[in-house]
């Protein structure tokens, strides 16, 4: 790791700052790190790199992280969601799922809009139109 974020904050936008800032900084630091890998087997070996890009060359460990953390933020999003008849306000979800998980905001939108497509999240509050929730939508997950 070769930087350190640091939020201290008690509005709620400061851990959706703080996440957004920490993802691009993941995904940055991965591109500067092939651009180096690249450069410096060209130095040692003389040989030029036969991928004309360096998203053809594997996927970068980092980026894989990342693939996981929205697999975590999934798990995080139907454990906090209570059963019915409970419910939790979206934007009390989103903030908790933020605080452990290494995604974005609009991340854990696209992964709550497609829990409810899949029948695995009720939003009962849910706008024809929408695409996303809203903070003031209710969710629970269906009763067994």
């Amino acid at each position: 790791m070769l930087y350190c974020l640091f939020y201290g904050t008690r509005a709620e936008k400061g851990i959706e700052v703080f996440r957004a800032c920490q993802v691009e900084a993941l995904k940055e630091q991965s591109r500067t790190r092939a651009t180096v890998k690249v450069k410096h087997k060209q130095a040692a070996t003389g040989q030029g790199e036969i991928f004309q890009s360096l998203d053809e060359m594997g996927p970068d460990e980092q980026l894989v992280d990342l693939g996981l953390e929205h697999e975590a933020a999934t798990r995080t999003i139907l454990e906090r969601t209570p059963a019915q008849p409970d419910a939790i306000l979206y934007y009390q979800l989103w903030q908790q799922v933020l605080a452990r998980n290494i995604v974005r905001k609009v991340d854990v939108n696209k992964i709550a809009a497609k829990l409810r497509t899949e029948g695995r999240l009720l939003i009962p509050d849910w706008e024809k139109g929408k695409h996303v929730p809203e903070g003031r939508y209710r969710l629970q997950r269906p009763k067994k």
